[in-house]
């Protein structure tokens, strides 16, 4: 489950705080990946709190994060997003359309 998965470093959580409150949030999970030959990052529940929307928030924590994993080695960041969201992560940089994301789970 989510909580094996941060045990064991396999899903890591970024926060965005302020007055000691989260106001926004995001994981990410490193895979080996053959699109750049090298680790990527999987970004996934990111959110920043309403109030907070359009500050610039979510800019700065997508920098930081990607700086971070950089950093270990991590060469690209995917993300799912909704048609809604595409240009927003297209504005922070997620300019490459990879195809159609399919899932296929457990029965």
């Amino acid at each position: 489950g989510l909580y094996d998965g941060v045990e064991s470093g396999d899903i890591a959580f970024y926060v965005v705080t302020e007055n000691d409150n989260i106001v926004g949030m995001c994981s990410v999970s490193v895979l080996y990946s053959s699109y750049k030959c090298a680790y990527a990052g999987f970004l996934d529940n990111a959110y920043i709190l309403p109030d907070y929307r359009k500050r610039g928030i979510f800019r700065r924590l997508i920098d930081y994060v990607f700086a971070a994993l950089e950093g270990n080695g991590v060469k690209s960041l995917f993300t799912i997003s909704s048609s809604i969201d595409e240009g927003m992560y297209k504005s922070l940089g997620f300019d490459d359309k990879l195809g159609v994301l399919l899932a296929r789970s457990a029965k």
